[in-house]
């Protein structure tokens, strides 16, 4: 979609347009659904969480300046939504015991280089494998950048915890990749 289309839409959808605000709706899920999904451990819940989301983001569209970066302002709103939804979902459950992932001596796995090999669904798959927290933590730092000290303002998480979780996901993550795949060769990262 052109950029002076989206803006049109924009407009059309601060007049509370309904159709304006189908084509805002479907443009974004194409375009951001995938800030929701990295989040929720399936896609029925990242279609709730994105729509939770969208709400929050035709709200505050009074509050965007129309003409600069619409899919970054709004894939912020997406990504906090999904947060905050892991944030209260993981406060509402009793705590649980993260089960440890033995050292792999034997085989040092890249993630980043066997990722580079693997299908977009897979690694949603793998990613949706981990324990709340650690997907939480993983999918925050790894993939949206935040860094400890911000996931930790985000979630309450403590920092220290936070670099606990992540290294407990990428162990976990390596141990998935290596036994699905049989990854014999030494790869170092």
């Amino acid at each position: 979609m052109e950029v002076h289309e989206l803006n049109q839409i924009l407009e059309d959808c601060l007049k509370e347009d309904c159709k304006a605000q189908e084509k805002l709706y479907e443009y974004t899920y194409r375009e951001l659904f995938n800030c929701a999904r990295r989040y929720c451990k399936d896609v029925e819940e990242a279609q709730w969480v994105f729509n939770f989301g969208m709400l929050k983001v035709y709200n505050s569209l009074p509050d965007f300046s129309v003409g600069t970066n619409y899919n970054a302002w709004a894939a912020t709103i997406l990504i906090r939504t999904s947060i905050n939804y892991l944030k209260k979902s993981v406060n509402q459950r009793p705590s649980s015991t993260f089960l440890r992932v033995e050292e792999m001596n034997d085989v040092k796995v890249s993630l980043n280089m066997v990722f580079d090999r693997l299908e977009v669904e897979r690694i949603f798959e793998l990613i949706h494998g981990l324990p709340e927290q650690e997907r939480l933590v993983f999918s925050m730092h790894e993939i949206d950048g935040y860094s400890h000290p911000e996931i930790e303002k985000e979630t309450g998480i403590n920092a220290g915890t936070s670099r606990w979780l992540l290294s407990s996901a990428r162990k976990k993550l390596q141990f998935k990749v290596i036994t699905e795949s049989n990854i014999n060769s030494e790869v170092y990262e």
